[in-house]
């Protein structure tokens, strides 16, 4: 009987070696496994491209014209590390934006139910679209309007095919689970957001202004007029040039509510790469194309700012001008939000800004650190980065 448990036994230990040897190779296949299927996939996705039309940028994002609206489709991982999920984003730009800072997402019966108690949600008077999807927007009062029988009826068509649907100012957003890599999956989706695209610009356009943009357009009208800027009523754009430059006005309507929008664009660009922004808003962008902080050596400018740039020495050099300085630091402390960059200077505005004295104000803010900038890179000292 001992010779038979002394064989079990030594069975028992080679198994449990067996086992413990066989699990790093189980696992090693299964990376090999999982990277390959993974890269299958991305080969497939690229590879759905030119049937749809699009154009690959990267292993994960396709983008392109269709049927004139700029779409896209990617691929996220989303979810915290113990629970990520795959999803496809299939997108369709609505240009221009509707400007009623609004949200549209097709909701299920909880998500109706939770609408109902909180009270958050705009009703448009129909009771089925009501039911099926969570409206939210600054122009509360003309959502009636904008959701019109014929976009009600079309939101709800793709909504039977496409349960998460989102609808934005500015885009169509139909999100599938899982990365679809199939033309024959992909293309519907993308012609389903594109002519919800086209229907929310036809319905748009149908409700006419709103109160706000009817005071743009008459006050903007009349500055126009006075200061031979030109002004496109569709667009509620305001443009001009200031010596050599071009500058464009514009008014943004987000969930925070109104604001407006001052872009300066150099005839050229500085040459710098120059990158500056408000500091600690600066995105991982500058660091992905390799330019790196820049210390001027002026506290209180560096502690406002943050400054990238290829050439340090020529960034230093087009802000070694106090006057400069001064004028940045005076345009940060009245917008909103504030970007510079080697092509243009783009400021924004709290509010609507709809009254000449104001908008002129605004734009010599702008226009004056557009100035600076441009004489300290013409300036004959810049040399080689000229």
């Amino acid at each position: 009987m001992d010779w038979l448990i002394a064989i079990l036994g030594g069975l028992t230990t080679l198994c449990f070696m067996a086992g413990a040897l066989a699990m790093p190779v189980l696992f090693v296949f299964l990376f090999v496994w999982v990277f390959r299927q993974h890269e299958q996939s991305a080969k497939r996705f690229t590879a759905a491209a030119p049937t749809l039309g699009l154009t690959p940028e990267g292993q994960r994002r396709l983008v392109g014209v269709r049927s004139g609206v700029h779409v896209r489709v990617r691929h996220v991982r989303e979810g915290s590390s113990d629970n990520r999920s795959s999803w496809t984003y299939v997108e369709a730009t609505i240009d221009p934006p509707l400007r009623l800072g609004m949200r549209v997402h097709a909701q299920g019966w909880l998500g109706s139910a939770f609408s109902e108690l909180t009270g958050k949600d705009i009703p448009v008077g129909d009771p089925s679209f009501d039911r099926d999807f969570a409206v939210s927007a600054v122009e509360q009062s003309e959502m009636a309007r904008f959701l019109n029988a014929e976009f009600r009826r079309a939101l709800a068509t793709v909504r039977v095919q496409y349960r998460s649907l989102w609808l934005t100012d500015d885009e169509v957003l139909i999100k599938l689970k899982g990365w679809k890599v199939d033309a024959r999956t992909l293309g519907p989706a993308l012609d389903a957001a594109v002519n919800l695209s086209s229907g929310a610009l036809a319905a748009r356009r149908a409700m006419g202004p709103t109160a706000r943009e009817r005071a743009v357009i008459d006050s903007w009208s009349r500055v126009a007029t006075e200061s031979g800027w030109a002004f496109d009523r569709e667009q509620l754009s305001l443009t001009g040039a200031v010596g050599r430059a071009k500058f464009q006005v514009v008014p943004v309507l987000n969930r925070s509510g109104w604001s407006t929008r001052f872009r300066v664009s150099f005839d050229r660009p500085l040459g710098v790469d120059l990158q500056l922004r408000k500091q600690g808003a600066f995105s991982a962008v500058g660091r992905f194309l390799g330019v790196q902080d820049i210390v001027i050596g002026d506290p209180r400018f560096d502690d406002s700012f943050t400054v990238k740039g290829s050439n340090p020495d020529g960034v230093r050099h087009v802000l070694d001008d106090e006057a400069l300085r001064t004028d940045l630091l005076t345009l940060l402390g009245a917008a909103r939000t504030l970007e510079v960059g080697d092509n243009h200077v783009e400021a924004t505005a709290h509010g609507l800004v709809d009254q000449a004295p104001s908008l002129r104000h605004s734009l010599d803010l702008v226009a004056a650190v557009a100035r600076g900038l441009r004489a300290r890179v013409d300036a004959p000292a810049v040399g080689a980065y000229r």
